[in-house]
Order: structure tokens, then sequence, then C-alpha cells
């Protein structure tokens, strides 16, 4: 095993000096959380909300929107990935996202448990 590049001391890594910058991180944050739905917990802010006449075109809106951009990217990946499978671009798309290590046919298990769990070839 390799050294360590300092010791570790237990009183530090026990302290509690790491609560301030957490406190100051997730202060304003807790008190945005808590002025920005306050509000929600009121029931007549509820009421107000359904009784507002913009409140279903709205929503319609937004579940339309959703569903369009939905069926949007559902088609181009079912026209774009049958094209490309197996072709050059295919391959460097893959070698970009690093799902292979060569062009050639998919990656073999390398390790000792893959390869005696598939048995020795």
């Amino acid at each position: 095993m390799a050294q360590t590049l300092r010791a570790v001391n237990v009183a530090s890594a026990t302290s509690r000096r790491w609560l301030i910058p957490a406190f100051a991180f997730a202060a304003p944050l807790l008190a945005a959380l808590w002025f920005g739905t306050a509000q929600a917990i009121e029931a007549s802010a509820w009421s107000r909300l359904f009784a507002d006449s913009q409140f279903v075109p709205a929503l319609c809106l937004g579940l339309w929107v959703g569903v369009a951009a939905w069926t949007l990217s559902l088609a181009i990946v079912l026209r774009l990935v049958p094209r490309l499978h197996g072709t050059p671009t295919w391959i460097r798309i893959e070698s970009a996202l690093g799902a292979r290590s060569s062009p050639i046919g998919p990656r073999r298990p390398t390790s000792r448990a893959c390869k005696t769990a598939l048995g020795s070839r």
C-alpha cells in the first residue's frame, strides 16, 4: 500500500470547524427556500391559484410542451440511432463518450473475476 502524503490527526478529523462554512453555505439557501415556499402552506394561496382564470390554460400549455418535447426527442433518437449504428460516426461518438477502447468490436472483459465467471476460453 502506498504511503500517505501527510499524517492524519484524529483531533483535526473530528473537529467541528467544518460547521462554520457549512452553515454559511446552507443558511441563505434555507432562508430562500422558506421565503419562497412559505405561502404554499396557506390554503388561501391554493384557492387563489385554482380560481385564477389562466390556471387551466397554463397547465394545459405546460403539459402540451412537455409531451411535444418528449415526442420530438424520441422521434429524433429513433431516426438517428438506426441510421448511425455501426458507421464510423457511431464509433467516433462511442469513443468520445468512452464506450469503446478500440473501433474493432465490443470490449472483452479483462479482469480475473470476469474471466473466471465466463470460464476459460
